[in-house]
């Protein structure tokens, strides 16, 4: 892998959100990187390494500040399955970085990285189906997807808040059903880690 020349190699790294790899990159970057290293591991194929090169174009560690080599990197990954990657490009098609602005396409690969428990991912699709960007609008939905995205361990109150926000707009029977849905995923999920 190209990190194994990293000054902390045996260091065991859970990158559950992009705000723990944003904080990794930080940390990379005051170790100084081997970006060369790294392009080399990601042309030859390696999903964390591309999406590690997509994330230092995407914030400009080392390299220029790229959003279009982001994207293209991230893809690259995303489609080997690395759900940081699609998470990010997610991101870069709900906000139009680097691409097109395209709510489908974010929906479409926020859900891929939100089944594998990526919280942002979940919480971008509960923002999706609040407000029907992307997909038909369904409060049920967006109930469920916060749900998760809090239960997984996004802290933000934002997300709670939504998800609040949603459950009062179900009936008693629809926020049980929600409810019952949301622990069924979640248990699906917990148990394909």
């Amino acid at each position: 892998m190209w990190y194994t020349n990293h000054p902390l190699p045996n260091l065991e790294i859970s990158m559950k959100t992009p705000i723990l790899i944003f904080c990794l990159a930080i940390l990379l970057s005051s170790c100084g990187p081997d970006i060369e290293g790294l392009k080399i591991a990601a042309e030859q194929g390696d999903a964390e390494a591309q999406f590690f090169l997509g994330l230092s174009y995407a914030i400009g560690d080392d390299i220029p500040e790229d959003d279009a080599e982001a994207v293209r990197w991230y893809r690259l990954a995303a489609e080997q399955g690395h759900a940081s990657a699609q998470e990010h490009l997610g991101m870069a098609y709900e906000h139009g970085r680097g691409v097109p602005q395209n709510n489908v396409e974010a929906v479409r690969w926020y859900r891929l990285a939100a089944e594998q428990g990526e919280i942002l991912a979940q919480s971008g699709l509960g923002r999706a189906y609040r407000y029907g960007d992307g997909v038909p609008q369904d409060y049920r939905e967006a109930y469920i997807w916060y749900s998760l995205a809090v239960a997984n361990g996004l802290d933000g109150g934002a997300t709670a808040s939504s998800r609040e926000e949603m459950a009062a707009r179900l009936s008693p029977a629809e926020l049980s059903a929600a409810q019952s849905e949301a622990s069924r995923r979640f248990d699906v999920m917990s148990r394909s880690r």
